[in-house]
């Protein structure tokens, strides 16, 4: 089985910094075995001899850059992580998984139960998401800003989720596919401390990684 090639985005804004690609890289690095192709779509120069830059191409604000993985010319399966992210362990078990996958939500969104941390995308399932977006990005960015009348109204991962059902494009979780693998700081490892098979942790809203000095309840 071919790996998939480990994919972020680093849109520049004060909070999200090319030190924070680098240490997820280190991070998945030591948890991941064989060949890493370790890839991150930005409009900042990372400057690492292993983590391959490939530049965003559109202006769109914050995390619409995400829809960037969608573009027809990035190719293979992706294993998308967000830099908000915390690896703790073994990858052996996401690295397995082929077919799309994202998080289940913590707390739903009307019509959204989705959230886009952490995601498996097949090459073939991507095309719809990008055609859909690419008739109006600036008409979808509005329609699904949180807050706005859509039902879908939760951002980059609402529009994601509503692109897959659109096209019956059925998504796996991460919960039900692998159980106890991953952990919401802020519902589960805050309030509960961190699970023992835990391998990914990560941070929705506030506080982030950075925000905790990089250190997790036990």
């Amino acid at each position: 089985m071919t790996a998939p090639t480990v994919a972020c985005v680093l849109r520049s804004s004060t909070e999200y910094k090319p030190e924070y690609v680098v240490r997820l890289y280190e991070d998945v690095r030591r948890n991941w075995t064989g060949a890493l192709d370790f890839l991150c779509l930005t409009d900042t120069p990372i400057g690492h001899d292993n983590i391959r830059e490939i530049p965003l191409e559109h202006n769109w604000p914050g995390y619409w850059s995400k829809l960037e993985l969608f573009r027809p010319d990035i190719r293979g399966h992706l294993l998308y992580l967000d830099l908000d992210v915390m690896v703790l362990g073994s990858l052996s078990n996401f690295r397995a998984v082929t077919c799309l996958t994202m998080l289940r939500a913590m707390r739903p969104h009307r019509a959204c139960v989705c959230n886009s941390s952490i995601m498996s995308l097949p090459k073939a399932e991507r095309r719809p998401v990008w055609e859909m977006f690419m008739r109006d990005p600036g008409g979808n960015i509005k329609a699904h800003k949180w807050g706005a009348k859509d039902p879908y109204a939760y951002g980059d991962q609402g529009f994601i989720q509503k692109a897959f059902e659109r096209a019956g494009r059925p998504v796996e979780w991460w919960q039900d596919l692998l159980p106890g693998r991953t952990q919401s700081y802020k519902k589960q490892v805050a309030l509960n401390g961190l699970g023992r098979n835990t391998r990914i942790v990560y941070f929705h809203g506030k506080p982030k990684p950075w925000d905790i000095g990089w250190r997790l309840p036990r």
